[in-house]
């Protein structure tokens, strides 16, 4: 394997453990306050499914929509 390739996917291991962090945080932080995902997808103006991607961590919010949850919970 190329020393280029050998990155990426490294760079792609490392977004995934980012990715399931943050949705897990993201997940805890929602439950502990009592919400459901529908609040934060109505705060960040976005899909339920979007919110669960997030919580799964198969996608990473944007930095906005990061944010604007953080505020939230």
């Amino acid at each position: 394997m190329d020393e280029s390739r050998t990155c990426r996917s490294h760079e792609a291991m490392v977004k995934t453990q980012l990715s399931i962090r943050v949705g897990a945080a993201i997940r805890q932080a929602r439950k502990q306050r009592g919400l459901v995902m529908r609040h934060i997808a109505e705060h960040n103006d976005t899909d339920v499914a979007a919110v669960g991607n997030w919580e799964t961590g198969r996608n990473l919010p944007k930095t906005e929509n990061l944010l604007k949850t953080a505020a939230f919970l």
